[in-house]
């Protein structure tokens, strides 16, 4: 898939959010937290962890975004999905751990971040 536009990477997050929110909606508290190994995460904490993530990914566009324009960037181009891919690493087998910014605290359910992605997307769709 190619990006035209913020707009369009914006209604792809949102629909990967689609996705999502139903996946790890209606978990009791209980098993929202159970961790399944001492060094895993709960489901909690990954929600927790990729609402953080979202967060810093939606605000850094939203920065060079704002750079490009002040510095007078000319029309637009697109942007391959293959592009966006490259600087994720998708290897699940290699563990890296996760950057302070973007690693859970805990005590937080997985509504609380679910609430706070949607949040983030409206900021962003202002």
């Amino acid at each position: 898939m190619t990006y035209h536009s913020i707009d369009e990477i914006l209604a792809a997050n949102e629909a990967a959010m689609e996705k999502f929110t139903p996946a790890v909606t209606g978990l009791s508290a209980d098993l929202e937290s159970i961790r399944p190994a001492t060094d895993r995460w709960s489901i909690a904490e990954i929600v927790e962890h990729v609402a953080l993530v979202n967060r810093n990914f939606l605000r850094i566009v939203s920065r060079l975004h704002q750079q490009a324009l002040e510095q007078g960037a000319g029309p637009a181009q697109p942007i391959a999905q293959t592009q966006l891919l490259a600087v994720s690493d998708p290897n699940r087998e290699l563990r890296v751990e996760a950057p302070d910014r973007v690693r859970p605290q805990g005590g937080q359910g997985v509504a609380d971040s679910l609430r706070g992605m949607q949040e983030t997307l409206e900021v962003f769709r202002k």
